[in-house]
């Protein structure tokens, strides 16, 4: 197997959790080593047959410069999960540098190697909501999601009306793009349910529909459909009770709910959905009744 290697990526990020490294930036050096193929584009000299080295560069540079973490080793497992299950890098070896992190110590550094076989769950799109201090609360849970999870990316922050329920508050929606080593159970119980509870989630058993402080679902699980809390292959959701299901997969609602699937279009919209195989965007287009359907809600921005 051949190997690309990225030497020294520079970046700032806030690193620590003593009390005089909180709030402030301090330089990582970030170093890769990705097992790949390359004797295609050796041949070809086309860039459409190798690992596109810039594209991984900025997206770890998206992942971790200006962001807040506590340790390098969490820093190192997010950018082998992105590599990985992102990029489709069979293995890599990722070092992570901490320049001064000790006095008397010119750098202290964590090496991990992993491959596909430590990271058997695919891509998880989670669909967030609240109508209680929403800039606030969403915030706060994918601060958590972060402690939990490796969080790839978000889409927009769409401004939407209540739903089922009139008299409350209008909602803030998002979509976010996640790996994770849970499996889906796992995660609607421990990592949800944690972080619902964390921030103050209350269920009104006469109004499903109230307001929330923060609401978090599983919209996608990779291609796999779960209904009746059991596995089911492509095509056979028809003979499963989906109004009754504890856990569904995808979200029923992501093909009726313009609130829901508008935030996961934005954030993936070629990614076809796992029951009708089609685009996010076409699905979003035919709810919204718009071509741009991006404009059917007004945007709001949370995380500056």
């Amino acid at each position: 197997m051949d190997r690309l290697e990225i030497s020294k990526l520079r970046l700032r990020c806030e690193i620590g959790f003593s009390s005089h490294e909180i709030g402030k930036l301090q330089d990582i050096v970030v170093s890769l080593v990705l097992h790949v193929d390359c004797r295609r584009a050796g041949v070809s000299d086309r860039v459409e047959d190798t690992v596109n080295y810039r594209t991984i560069t900025k997206a770890i540079i998206n992942h971790i410069d200006g962001k807040q973490f506590n340790l390098i080793e969490k820093i190192a497992e997010d950018i082998a999960q992105i590599c990985i299950v992102i990029y489709g890098i069979s293995r890599v070896r990722v070092t992570v540098d901490k320049p001064s992190a000790l006095r008397f110590v010119d750098n202290v550094s964590i090496q991990i190697r992993r491959s596909s076989a430590d990271y058997p769950q695919p891509v998880v799109y989670l669909s967030l909501g609240s109508n209680i201090e929403p800039s606030k609360n969403i915030k706060a849970a994918l601060s958590l999601l972060k402690t939990r999870t490796c969080v790839v990316s978000t889409s927009k922050a769409f401004r939407t009306p209540p739903f089922g329920y009139d008299k409350q508050a209008e909602f803030l929606n998002i979509a976010v793009k996640v790996i994770t080593t849970y499996n889906p159970f796992e995660f609607k119980s421990i990592v949800i349910g944690d972080i619902e509870s964390a921030l103050g989630r209350v269920r009104d058993p006469g109004n499903k529909n109230g307001p929330r402080t923060i609401d978090i679902d599983i919209s996608f699980w990779g291609d796999l459909i779960i209904c009746n809390n059991n596995v089911c292959k492509n095509g056979a959701t028809s003979k499963c009770d989906q109004e009754s299901t504890p856990l569904q997969i995808p979200d029923t609602d992501s093909l009726k709910r313009p609130h829901v699937i508008v935030p996961l279009a934005d954030l993936s919209p070629s990614y076809l959905h796992p029951v009708t195989q089609e685009p996010l965007s076409s699905i979003a287009q035919h709810l919204t009744k718009k071509d741009d359907f991006r404009k059917a809600f007004d945007t709001v921005d949370i995380y500056s």
